[in-house]
């Protein structure tokens, strides 16, 4: 039996500002039975002097050389006493009951190994208006089979909600440093060896957006890599479950779409042509042909990367009226 039932992991690296909020949130928990794994990633501010402000010994403290957010995570998990994990990030602040909520339902649901949980946006909502629909789309994924179908669309769960059994990076490893977002490498790693998702019907945290934050200034989190790190995960699971791979069509035509859908051809699948909106005779897109919507070929792999949000639930909804199954015939891949 482990020493602790929950251990948290907050990383940080100059979040002076912020962390007394954060740090608040989590000793005024309802569930008491839990470590704060603090690590310092090389802050040159006030920030570790403002962890040993707060006198709890439930409070651990390790500062690291600036090392990057992976080496500081895992090493909170190699710290990590605890036989559940909970995240959270130096900005933000978990309700009183996050960590009671979301112990008892991984306790009452062993086939469940993750747990999160609606979370509030606190931001500038016109400025940022992606981050805010972003959080508003997380918040209807609340069961694994929609988190599942939209892996690929966005992580579909935000980072700093999340529990986790500790077992799991016992069996399947760590984050892993890369040209990627590590939390979503991480989410999609998972799901794909077969680990179940569940999200609380509930705001339970308070999601901080600021122009510092990691996703806006790591080039690990840029378009590129995003794309690149889906399109590696979904052939994966192609080549998993069709033999032969069927044909792949792309609905939609642009240059955004070519930026993102040429990780195909670089992982070793060709696409076979494009679906647009529109008619024209004898049309091409990067030599391939480009079809009507209504003529889609049949018995074809269609991977949608129209990224407006409207459109894609007019595509979904319009593949779905016409026979098509999401996660078998369609993939939303934007």
């Amino acid at each position: 039996m482990s020493d602790v039932t929950i251990s948290i992991l907050l990383p940080f690296r100059n979040a002076a500002h912020n962390l007394p909020r954060s740090i608040g949130s989590l000793l005024n928990q309802s569930f008491p039975d839990f470590e704060l794994i603090l690590i310092n990633d090389g802050s040159t501010d006030d920030g570790a002097l403002i962890v040993n402000h707060f006198k709890d010994p439930r409070i651990q403290l390790i500062n690291l050389p600036p090392s990057g957010i992976v080496k500081a995570l895992n090493t909170a998990v190699e710290k990590s006493k605890g036989e559940f994990l909970a995240r959270m990030d130096a900005d933000d602040f978990a309700y009183p009951d996050r960590l009671e909520k979301q112990y008892h339902h991984l306790l009452a649901h062993p086939e469940f190994d993750v747990v999160s949980s609606k979370v509030r946006y606190v931001g500038d909502e016109k400025v940022n208006a992606g981050f805010r629909y972003y959080t508003k789309w997380n918040n209807t994924l609340l069961s694994h089979e929609l988190m599942y179908l939209n892996r690929f669309v966005e992580s579909p769960l935000i980072h700093p909600t999340v529990m986790i059994r500790s077992v799991i990076f016992k069996r399947y490893g760590g984050y892993l440093e890369g040209p990627f977002p590590e939390d979503y490498e991480y989410w999609l790693r998972l799901m794909d060896m077969g680990i179940r998702f569940s999200k609380l019907n509930e705001i339970l945290l308070d999601w901080y957006d600021h122009p510092e934050r990691l996703s806006r200034m790591d080039l690990r989190y840029n378009t590129d890599a995003f794309y690149r790190l889906k399109t590696y995960f979904f052939v994966k699971w192609l080549h998993r479950n069709y033999h032969p791979i069927p044909s792949v069509w792309i609905w939609g035509i642009g240059k955004s779409v070519h930026r993102k859908s040429h990780w195909l051809e670089e992982f070793g699948i060709q696409i076979s042509g494009y679906i647009d909106i529109g008619y024209k005779k004898r049309y091409q897109f990067h030599h391939k042909p480009v079809v009507y919507f209504p003529y889609i070929p049949r018995d074809s792999m269609i991977l949608s990367y129209v990224s407006d949000r409207r459109g894609r639930l007019k595509i979904r909804d319009y593949l779905l009226k016409n026979g098509y199954e999401e996660g078998r015939d369609f993939i939303m891949m934007a």
